[in-house]
């Protein structure tokens, strides 16, 4: 079960992230009802039951359940410093990221006392 709540946190917060550039006309189009284009898309971007098969780089095969894509619009995006983006990731794999660590606990291979049982 906690396999499980991990599983659904990693998907929701480390899934792909795009994009969306829509033209003037459609902005202004989505405009009239109080919309962005991002708005109009977010609801499709949550797709479940796809049972698709995928192969990793290292040729390992799977299938994907469930996939999750975020969706923002151009003046929102931005990319981190690489400081800020090491430090950050130093610390998850420290321990010391709440949530974070025990997703990098469970990537180092490291059981949780709750999986064990």
């Amino acid at each position: 079960l906690a396999l499980e709540g991990l599983k659904r946190r990693t998907s929701l917060r480390y899934g792909p992230t795009t994009m969306a550039v829509a033209s003037e006309g459609v902005e202004a189009a989505c405009g009239r009802n109080n919309l962005t284009f991002v708005d109009l898309i977010r609801p499709f971007c949550r797709l479940r039951s796809l049972n698709a098969p995928v192969r990793t780089v290292g040729d390992q095969a799977y299938r994907l359940q469930d996939l999750s894509i975020k969706v923002f619009h151009p003046a929102t995006m931005y990319q981190p410093e690489r400081d800020a983006s090491d430090a950050h990731l130093a610390a998850i794999f420290r321990g010391d990221g709440g949530a974070d660590a025990a997703a990098a606990a469970y990537v180092r291979g490291e059981a949780h006392a709750s999986q064990t049982s």
